[in-house]
């Protein structure tokens, strides 16, 4: 594969803890920069530092070969590589996320932690107790929503809910064998036809 800099660009974004290099074709552009509404961007330093995984969004299709997707694990450089050819089927945003996420549940999985496709919330009560929740399904079961009726429905209960992750996040278990859960995104993209008019 190669990269010619005068038509690839890359943007390095901290998916939860992991830092990604996502390489891309200029082509792409539009979709590329959605990913700041997801994902903070690396710092400088971090930027500097080898990755945990590289994406690249946009390869000549012969490179790969007719394979549409290649993914490589290099354990030998603790590096998760995953490679989209360019074509018509992948120009949506989506792709990038989702490739993105499926190489954060990689590293997650080598890690010893469990990835998770769901949302989880903190929730604060008024009585002073409070509660984890975590909402697990597949893409549209209405994980997002389910969090927005807890918020609307629990309003007289709730004093605080705090949304650690809304659509993927990872679980680990301490040497104390307490669970904590982590979060990938800064943010979320929810249909708005299922929310409360108010919180839309």
């Amino acid at each position: 594969v190669i990269i010619d800099p005068e038509k690839w660009l890359c943007i390095p974004v901290r998916v939860g803890q992991l830092t990604m290099h996502v390489y891309f074709d200029r082509d792409f552009l539009s979709h590329a920069v959605s990913l700041v509404n997801l994902f903070e961007l690396a710092g400088h330093e971090e930027a500097r530092q080898k990755p945990d995984g590289i994406l690249i969004f946009g390869v000549a299709p012969a490179a790969l070969r007719g394979e549409p997707t290649v993914f490589y694990e290099d354990e030998d450089n603790d590096l998760v590589l995953g490679i989209i050819a360019k074509s018509e089927e992948v120009d949506y945003f989506g792709y990038f996320k989702k490739m993105l996420l499926t190489m954060h549940n990689v590293i997650m999985m080598r890690r010893g932690r469990l990835p998770i496709h769901g949302a989880m919330c903190h929730m604060e009560f008024k009585n002073g107790s409070c509660s984890n929740v975590v909402i697990v399904g597949d893409s549209g079961a209405g994980k997002s929503e389910t969090l927005e009726a807890f918020r609307v429905l629990a309003d007289d209960w709730l004093r605080e809910m705090t949304t650690v992750f809304d659509d993927m996040g990872s679980l680990a278990l301490t040497e104390e064998g307490k669970l904590i859960a982590y979060g990938t995104e800064i943010g979320a993209f929810v249909r708005l036809d299922d929310l409360d008019v108010g919180y839309a």
